[in-house]
This record gives C-alpha cells, sequence and structure tokens, in this order.
C-alpha cells in the first residue's frame, strides 16, 4: 500500500508539471531575446522530442504496472524517473505555445493522457 501511494504520487508530481509548464507557455509573450527558428527546424525538434518522450511514456507506464503489481526492483526504478521528470519538463520549457502545430498539441496531450490514464 505504502509503494501504492509512493507510485501514485510520483506520476500526479509529472501530471502537475507537465500541464504547468503548458500553461505557462501561453502566457509568454513578446520576444524572448533570442533569434526565430527557421519553423521547418523548430518542427523537427519537436518531433523528435515528441517521439522521444513518448518511448519514455511508454516505458514508464510498463515499469509502473510491473511495480504495481510487486516488482519490487520495478519500483526502485521509478525512483530514477523523478528526475528524469525534471529533465523532460525542462525540455519542453525550450518551447513555446506557437512552436507546436496543432497535430503535435494534439499528440503532446494525447502522450500526457496515456500517462495519467494508465493507472
Amino acid at each position: 500500500m505504502k509503494n501504492n501511494i509512493k507510485l501514485f504520487g510520483i506520476i500526479a508530481l509529472f501530471t502537475v508539471i507537465i500541464f504547468s509548464m503548458a500553461a505557462c507557455k501561453g502566457k509568454n509573450s513578446g520576444s524572448s531575446g533570442s533569434p526565430a527558428s527557421p519553423s521547418g527546424s523548430t518542427s523537427t525538434t519537436i518531433d523528435s522530442f515528441l517521439a522521444d518522450y513518448e518511448k519514455f511514456v511508454d516505458d514508464y507506464i510498463s515499469l509502473a504496472q510491473k511495480a504495481i503489481g510487486g516488482d519490487f526492483t520495478a519500483l526502485d526504478e521509478l525512483e530514477k524517473y523523478g528526475t528524469l521528470f525534471t529533465d523532460w519538463s525542462k525540455r519542453l520549457e525550450g518551447f513555446s505555445e506557437t512552436d507546436l502545430t496543432p497535430a503535435q498539441a494534439r499528440k503532446l496531450n494525447d502522450l500526457t493522457e496515456k500517462l495519467t490514464n494508465s493507472f
């Protein structure tokens, strides 16, 4: 039971971080002080991010389900994901809401929902 609570806390923390980052990006208007990236370059970077993030989400879900099933090795491994969640959040901060195409925004939303609804 204690392990399930710990797991739920990790999932909840990650979800809050991702949604907070997405909400804050829409509030940042004006010049960032850096030159604009070519749209193709930004889009490719975001597509690469989303592909990597999807693998991370899939790996996390698989590991979390093993931990819920009583695999204590998986539970120990999940603790390492706390740092990885922070890394993913920082990577997400590098993009603004206007950098995302509608399809990319849907993909990010779908992955976040997949993560939160998998338990």
